[in-house]
């Protein structure tokens, strides 16, 4: 299945070469922490949602013995205390293509209430205005 980082600014998918993180959905204030640092402007569904590798740092995880005895290739397992903490930062003014849709998406929702607001107040219809 593709993954797509849950991070606001991120634009990291799965490949071979990163790791996708489930969000501790056990642990909810962990879980609620993890909501908090991805930024986000929706509603995200942490159940299906995946944070990147490249949002913890070397010490977020633990060192896989087994296979470093065994010499199979090693895995990235958190810690069960990691948290998000490397965002990378935008340039000022730019915003992602996602957070551009939640923009227009929230501007369409505010102009349709007030002319929604305008209909019931007036009895005109601004629809139908030419």
């Amino acid at each position: 299945m593709p993954y797509v980082c849950a991070v606001a600014e991120c634009r990291n998918r799965n490949g071979p070469d990163l790791a996708f993180h489930r969000f501790p959905s056990h642990d909810k204030v962990r879980c609620k922490k993890w909501e908090v640092k991805c930024k986000r402007l929706d509603k995200l569904n942490v159940a299906n949602a995946r944070v990147c590798a490249a949002h913890f740092t070397d010490e977020d995880y633990e060192r896989d013995l087994q296979n470093e005895l065994l010499g199979l290739p090693l895995r990235k397992k958190l810690k069960p205390t990691a948290i998000p903490s490397i965002f990378m930062e935008r340039f000022p003014g730019t915003s992602s293509k996602r957070e551009t849709r939640q923009k227009n998406r929230i501007s369409r929702k505010l102009v349709n209430e007030i002319l929604e607001n305008t209909t019931l107040e007036t009895g005109i219809n601004p629809h139908k205005l030419s």
